[in-house]
């Protein structure tokens, strides 16, 4: 039991700080802070810039966290 409970608890540990390094690595490019990233923003970094138009889900032009968050799921699948 204390075995099982030490993996769940390192789990959850380990999901609380790929969700922070995920709103890190967002408010690294939303540089206006107004929580979307724009097409100019990710022109500050490559990879953003080429996927922008797959990471806007909702073709709004914009770039919001959850989106965002779908891509570094996507780029942590791949990897795998």
């Amino acid at each position: 039991m204390t075995k099982q409970l030490t993996v769940i608890l390192l789990s959850l540990a380990a999901s609380a700080v790929f969700a922070a390094n995920d709103k890190a690595g967002f408010d690294a490019a939303d540089s206006n802070r107004d929580g979307a990233i724009t097409r100019g923003e990710a022109a500050s970094f490559a990879a953003l810039e080429q996927g922008f138009d797959s990471a806007d889900a909702n073709s709004n032009g914009l770039i919001e966290l959850d989106e965002y968050k779908q891509i570094k799921v996507s780029e942590e699948t791949e990897k795998r």
